[in-house]
């Protein structure tokens, strides 16, 4: 890197602005899954084209939730997000926890309602159904679906079972953090990995997407836990990490990323050099910030994937004008169409 910061970053740290040369891939040794798996690599220039990271699903509720006084969130604006981010995987227990605390939300939910449903059915065409066994059995599941979820909220809250074996980029140092087998950590240049898309099928049958990062001279790969509805959705995921590793560049300016700006040194020289508003998205009305993203995603689907940005805006493609440098002038995303 030619501006270290006073040492802030290594000088492994990412920076697209000085790609590495790389060994070219031979895909010839590896199995048939990773050669299969590398057949669906996503378009990569070193740095994001698209830049509507706007769109990601995780924005679209991120200004409620980061003005919100609970002590999760609370917890969340503690962490170092500035210098890294995880990925659970299945090895972590409070991640196991946290999915299976999930899936019995969503069976309570529905079992509760099918529930009440039975009950209103029977009162009409068998009301001494609810002084029988079977009554007992169709209330079983509800409850003790409901009684699993809430223990795995207050186990969560509690902090009793530990976030750990998770997968960590770490934006200083340029790397990427894979836990082994064994206790020890595993640690890889970030620009060593690809980005490609797998296709799956989930329980329903609908067919989603993932992000998946393979590394160029093993058959090392990182799924990203958790799906897409649609490959954009991938692939705009894959533009967010890509800028958030880059130390040539700021934070991506996001409302997830907004109370973490002020402790990147990159981020902090220039949003004092562009003066940007610190509590911009913050402070910002939840409708609007709605439709910008409604907008983002809409600028997102029609970008020709494969191409930069500068062809993109040269085939007749327009960005939404929100997000990146869209405080500079109040009506910028107007001003872009």
């Amino acid at each position: 890197m030619q501006n270290s910061y006073n040492g802030y970053y290594a000088p492994t740290a990412y920076d697209s602005t000085q790609p590495r040369l790389m060994s070219p891939v031979d895909n010839n040794r590896f199995g048939f899954s990773t050669r299969t798996l590398r057949t669906n690599m996503l378009p990569d220039y070193g740095n994001a084209q698209c830049c509507e990271l706007l769109s990601l699903p995780s924005q679209h509720s991120a200004i409620e939730e980061l003005t919100s006084n609970s002590s999760e969130i609370q917890q969340f604006l503690k962490t170092p997000y500035y210098e890294s981010l995880e990925w659970e995987t299945l090895r972590n227990p409070q991640g196991v926890v946290r999915v299976l605390t999930g899936l019995m939300g969503i069976f309570a939910l529905t079992s509760w309602a099918l529930f009440f449903f039975a009950i209103i059915v029977g009162l009409f065409t068998w009301p001494e159904w609810i002084f029988t066994s079977n009554f007992i059995l169709v209330f079983s599941f509800p409850a003790i679906s409901s009684l699993i979820y809430l223990s795995g909220k207050q186990i969560l809250k509690s902090g009793i079972i530990k976030n750990k074996n998770n997968i960590i980029f770490n934006r200083r140092k340029g790397t990427v953090a894979i836990p082994g087998k064994n206790p020890e950590i595993v640690e890889v240049l970030f620009d060593e990995f690809d980005a490609y898309l797998e296709r799956t099928t989930n329980p329903s049958g609908r067919e989603v997407f993932h992000l998946v990062l393979g590394h160029r001279h093993s058959p090392t790969r990182i799924p990203e836990l958790g799906d897409h509805e649609t490959p954009r959705h991938v692939q705009v995921e894959w533009e967010f990490l890509l800028r958030y590793m880059d130390v040539a560049k700021p934070l991506p300016d996001i409302p997830l990323m907004e109370p973490f700006r002020d402790r990147d040194p990159v981020t902090v020289e220039y949003d004092k050099k562009h003066n940007r508003p610190p509590r911009y998205w913050r402070d910002m009305d939840i409708q609007k910030a709605q439709q910008m993203h409604r907008a983002s995603s809409e600028a997102a689907n029609r970008f020709p994937w494969g191409l930069t940005r500068e062809q993109a805006i040269a085939s007749g493609w327009q960005p939404s004008g929100y997000g990146e440098g869209a405080w500079r002038v109040p009506d910028a995303a107007e001003k872009d169409k």
